[in-house]
């Protein structure tokens, strides 16, 4: 049985949706053994065949959007994570 798609679910389609970034690489080959630990996250997808040094490369930037909704003052992730530019 499949589950079916949230309706509320948001589509980010371009680098500018994104307002935050933290760099993340000293951990992604942890962040892919994670991932590994459940099958339902890579299974028969590209990140089965991932090596430690890809996952660098795929995993080692983690990208926020701040809501337009909720809490205008700073939170956690303005603490965490840099402005993200697009360059």
């Amino acid at each position: 049985m499949t589950t079916p798609a949230r309706r509320d679910a948001v589509a980010i389609t371009s680098a500018g949706d994104f307002s935050r970034s933290t760099g993340v690489r000293s951990v992604a080959a942890r962040k892919l053994a994670a991932l590994r630990c459940h099958a339902s996250q890579v299974s028969g997808g590209a990140l089965a065949l991932a090596t430690d040094e890809d996952a660098t490369r795929f995993l080692g930037i983690e990208l926020y959007r701040r809501a337009d909704i909720g809490t205008s003052h700073r939170t956690f992730l303005d603490h965490l994570a840099d402005p993200f530019v697009v360059s």
